[in-house]
């Protein structure tokens, strides 16, 4: 996932994003999610967690 998709995904402000891109695309990587699918449903699950 590009730095673009990953801000319109999670819906984050270009700050937001520069903080948390590396960090869950790290995270991403090393726990295979690696299909359209799972990046949504990651992402899904971290906003749901966080409280958005």
């Amino acid at each position: 996932m590009d730095r673009d998709t990953f801000q319109r995904a999670a819906a984050l402000t270009d700050t937001l994003t520069a903080r948390w891109f590396a960090p869950v695309s790290a995270a991403m990587t090393e726990f295979a999610i690696n299909t359209p699918a799972r990046q949504a449903a990651f992402l899904a699950q971290i906003r749901h967690e966080s409280g958005g």
